[in-house]
């Protein structure tokens, strides 16, 4: 009897724990359901931003007009760019194993999915982006999401449980150019697509017709780029500027004995190997390191950013394919306000980077037949470091997301 009733009492203990065990189950999945959902929406809301920061980096590189160059300015077909890229640029980065798409917002309503406007100062947060009565633009913002009027909103896995089936989320992204260019930072490994040239700023002004201190220029138009393929006796509208050499007196600035025009970027008993290394594959950040690295500065607070380079003895002839293999490619150059010096011993003071490509290389023969000549170009550079009281480059852009 004693046994009987042990056995009765075993067999209720074992069942009250059952409901317990159920509702312990319940409570498990329902959190990890929970915890899966906001893994989810995480995750997707990262991909969203993803897509958001690509396709705004990518539309604000099209905001370069480079009708400019032609004395035509036209950014009406840039915006139409932005607007191309963004959508591209979007979809191209998924988000919750889905192409994203984006509005494209040709009103280009403020608070449309790409938006395109202009910030006075790209790196204040407080600077607002503005879209009415602006001369150009140097801003797109581009906002990605999944909602019911776009994309769908995004399911959830805990609707099963809480009949709360989806989300909305979203993301917002604003990139920005700027040409307050006054350096370049590299990390080891990287390399710079800058030549070892330098011209004198007035008479890089004189020459495309723009406000100089120098007598204006009339240079022939004998070159024409079209579609990445250089054209001689063309024109293409663009002025070109000898490059070098450059040893006669340039408005009122005396030419440097033994030296036509060049400058070391790296060692100052630089090879021909070093030169033909650096016109085909740019610089090195150990090169920038040996000359202290490549950044003006303002050191006398007057608004002259600048930096003393040491001039080196020329080019010679032995690199003249390397210069032809680059023939169209865009390269930075620099631009000097005073030199002195001669030799080896001449000095540039740099005060501006400035975009060119190359159009005709020539070094043999008479030394008055010997050329290199460049248009300027338009270059977006990710090396590129901003001062904000820096003047502006009109040719060297940065593109960086703002915001």
């Amino acid at each position: 009897m004693v046994g009987n009733k042990m056995n009765k009492k075993r067999d209720k203990q074992k069942g009250s724990v059952l409901p317990l065990v159920m509702v312990f189950m319940m409570v498990f999945f329902l959190m990890l359901a929970f915890v899966v959902d906001i893994s989810w929406i995480l995750n997707s809301r990262a991909q969203l931003q993803n897509a958001a920061d690509a396709a705004a980096l990518a539309a604000a590189a099209q905001l370069v007009d480079e009708d400019i160059l032609y004395g035509s300015p036209n950014p009406i077909d840039d915006i139409i760019e932005a607007r191309d890229y963004a959508e591209m640029y979007a979809f191209y980065n998924k988000a919750a194993r889905r192409a994203i798409t984006v509005d494209r917002n040709d009103l280009n309503e403020i608070e449309g999915g790409v938006v395109v406007g202009y910030i006075s100062d790209p790196y204040d947060l407080d600077a607002p982006l503005e879209i009415d009565g602006m001369n150009g633009y140097n801003a797109v913002q581009v906002t990605t999401k999944f909602a019911h009027d776009l994309n769908g909103p995004l399911g959830l896995f805990l609707g099963a449980f809480t009949k709360v089936e989806d989300v909305e989320i979203g993301a917002k992204a604003t990139a920005a150019i700027d040409d307050r260019v006054t350096g370049f930072a590299l990390s080891e490994g990287e390399t710079l697509d800058i030549l070892p040239f330098t011209i004198y700023e007035q008479a890089w002004y004189a020459a495309l017709g723009l406000p100089s201190t120098c007598p204006s220029e009339t240079l022939q138009d004998n070159f024409a780029y079209i579609d990445g393929v250089v054209y001689k006796n063309q024109s293409d509208g663009i002025p070109e500027i000898k490059l070098y050499p450059n040893k006669e007196d340039v408005c009122g600035v005396p030419s440097l004995p033994g030296n036509f025009g060049t400058i070391d970027i790296g060692s100052s008993n630089n090879s021909t190997a070093d030169l033909a290394r650096q016109i085909r594959y740019g610089v090195t950040a150990e090169d920038i390191a040996i000359i202290g690295g490549l950044m003006l500065t303002d050191e006398d607070g007057d608004g002259i950013f600048s930096k003393w380079f040491n001039g080196d003895t020329g080019v010679s002839a032995s690199i003249k394919d390397d210069l032809a293999s680059i023939i169209g490619e865009p390269r930075f150059i620099t631009l000097y306000l005073n030199a002195y010096g001669q030799g080896n011993g001449a000095y540039y003071e740099i005060v501006k980077f400035v975009g060119v490509r190359i159009m005709e290389v020539v070094l043999t023969g008479k030394m008055s037949q010997k050329h290199v000549t460049v248009q300027p170009t338009f270059i977006t550079a990710q090396h590129a470091i901003i001062n904000p009281n820096a003047p502006r480059s009109g040719y060297i852009y940065a593109i960086a997301l703002v915001r």
